[in-house]
């Protein structure tokens, strides 16, 4: 059921939807600013510096709902390794 006081007045929305907009655009801000490298830890980090008072969770949530990714680093795990010798095998059971 849709309420239509709050679709039309801005002040009778939650609070959630009010804010999010506003937070999205900070962690874009801080996105750019900082080479695309910042994963969610750091731009929650980021927000308690600078005086906002966010959950972790909330950062989270908004970086999928905007596509953001912090950089991976490291080197990529391979969990199996072929034998070398495995295509050549000649005469086996």
């Amino acid at each position: 059921m849709r309420r239509p006081a709050r679709s039309t007045r801005p002040s009778r929305r939650r609070r959630r939807s009010r804010r999010s907009p506003w937070l999205k655009t900070e962690i874009t801000r801080i996105h750019q600013d900082n080479y695309q490298v910042y994963g969610a830890r750091e731009f929650w980090r980021q927000l308690q510096r600078d005086g906002h008072r966010v959950a972790r969770c909330t950062v989270e949530r908004l970086m999928r709902e905007l596509g953001t990714q912090g950089a991976r680093r490291g080197r990529r795990i391979c969990t199996t390794v072929r034998y070398k010798g495995c295509g050549a095998r000649r005469g086996g059971p």
